[in-house]
């Protein structure tokens, strides 16, 4: 249970980040059928660091359960 918690708070942070990029609100703005604000230029250091986090961190997790279980492992 405590997986699963972890698993969708780590989905929550990256959905709450992603909704704070401007690319992708303008992305949403426009499936919901509204004009898009293509004429404001976007910065791209927000998008990119969505983007660093979005990929790293299931391999984060990956090293940190790796490591958790290794320790739990070795006190047998």
């Amino acid at each position: 249970m405590l997986v699963v918690m972890l698993i969708f708070t780590l989905m929550s942070a990256g959905l709450f980040y992603a909704s704070r990029v401007e690319a992708i609100q303008n992305e949403v703005v426009i499936f919901f059928g509204a004009s898009g604000l293509s004429a404001i230029e976007t910065s791209r250091r927000s998008h990119l660091i969505f983007l660093l986090f979005t990929y790293a961190s299931p391999l984060m997790l990956a090293g940190v359960f790796s490591t958790v279980h290794s320790v739990m492992n070795r006190k047998r």
